[in-house]
């Protein structure tokens, strides 16, 4: 974290994580201990390790805080349905790995790695299938595919085995999944955008493409808060925006850290540009340069095995252009707006509400002053 972070925040939001974690244990080896057939609790038995190998666990805790901001207390059955959401956001990242073909995430190794891993002794010479040229690469991909869809289903049992009243359940079943579909959506949108040259994209389609992909998953942890806290139909609308406007803003930090020797991250330097990710960042710099420039661009941006030296080159045309300082002043935007329809939100006047309020306000900050 960054060192402008404050450290109470530090501290409560790590108070956070160890809560999550200590349901998340027994929920997973549940799964481990009870599954059947055989071949299923090898999966499961990934699935655990996967989500166990880290993370903040932010969209749990966003759910919490906003929890108790509203009902004045501490609740375990919010603790234990506040895993839902870090099911339903881990089994999101294991589809983005197999889109991504990435086999690493925070520097370790991801569901596709796994995989990989454990099918690369399969003899697959002879193999040609219509998609895929390797039975070890079929595999990955499908397993893949159904360790995430079992974790999605995990993300439902999670907030199903609550004591909340059967309604609000209900009610915050219906926008757990309503969630889900826009991410998807937001998934396709990203691949389509993929096929299109950077110069055909533009600001508004990208801040729509996150704020489905990675925008939603906050904003239903919010809602979700408010809902099992049973408010009324106006605060879940503002508490649903307010988590979307962070979200908006952790993306577009995420996107600037990409474009940094930041170990702490875990990702390659320069990733995004290797990808050919349209970033808010490279549309602004290509918008902004010279005829010249975009040819530089055009030859790098996309290429796999592009150099340290041609990634440092179009970090220095996007530095420039000042489209970095572009992407942070319009997080900063985002991160105003959140706090916007945060405060909007009426809550007990009690000092434990107070100190859920501050927190809540740091944790919007904290969007943009991350370090990972």
């Amino acid at each position: 974290m960054s060192e402008e972070t404050p450290k109470g925040f530090k501290e409560k939001l790590e108070s956070y994580r160890i809560i999550v974690d200590k349901q998340l244990t027994p929920f997973l080896d549940k799964y481990v201990h009870f599954a059947k057939p055989s071949d299923s609790r090898k999966n499961y038995t990934y699935i655990s390790e996967q989500i166990m190998l880290g993370g903040k666990r932010l969209r749990p805790a966003l759910m919490i805080a906003v929890y108790e901001l509203l009902t004045a207390k501490t609740s375990e059955e919010a603790y234990k349905a506040s895993i839902a959401l870090e099911l339903l956001h881990n089994y999101t990242l294991m589809h983005d790995d197999i889109m991504d073909e990435d086999s690493k995430r925070r520097g370790k190794v991801n569901m596709v790695g796994t995989f990989q891993n454990s099918f690369s002794k399969v003899n697959s010479t002879d193999y040609r299938g219509l998609l895929f040229n390797s039975l070890q690469s079929r595999h990955t991909v499908s397993q893949t595919i159904l360790v995430g869809n079992l974790t999605r289903g995990m993300s439902i049992d999670a907030l199903i085995n609550t004591n909340f009243d059967d309604t609000l359940k209900f009610e915050a079943l219906k926008v757990l999944n309503a969630a889900d579909v826009r991410v998807n959506i937001g998934q396709v949108s990203d691949l389509y955008q993929e096929l299109r040259s950077l110069e055909k994209m533009t600001e508004p389609a990208y801040i729509e493409m996150v704020t489905l992909k990675t925008g939603n998953l906050f904003g239903v942890a919010a809602e979700i808060g408010g809902i099992l806290a049973n408010v009324s139909n106006g605060r879940l609308e503002l508490l649903r925006d307010y988590g979307l406007n962070m979200g908006i803003a952790f993306q577009l930090q995420d996107d600037m850290m990409d474009l940094t020797n930041n170990d702490a991250k875990g990702n390659t330097y320069g990733s995004d540009i290797r990808k050919g990710k349209h970033t808010l960042i490279a549309i602004k710099t290509r918008e902004r340069a010279k005829p010249s420039e975009r040819k530089i661009l055009d030859s790098i941006i996309g290429k796999s095995d592009a150099s340290t030296e041609e990634i440092d080159q179009v970090i220095s045309i996007m530095t420039k252009h000042c489209a970095i300082r572009y992407a942070r002043e319009v997080a900063s935007k985002y991160v105003q707006a959140a706090k916007s329809k945060l405060h909007q939100v009426t809550y007990p006047s009690k000092g434990f509400c107070e100190e859920r309020m501050q927190f809540l306000e740091e944790f919007t900050e904290f969007m943009t002053l991350r370090l990972k």
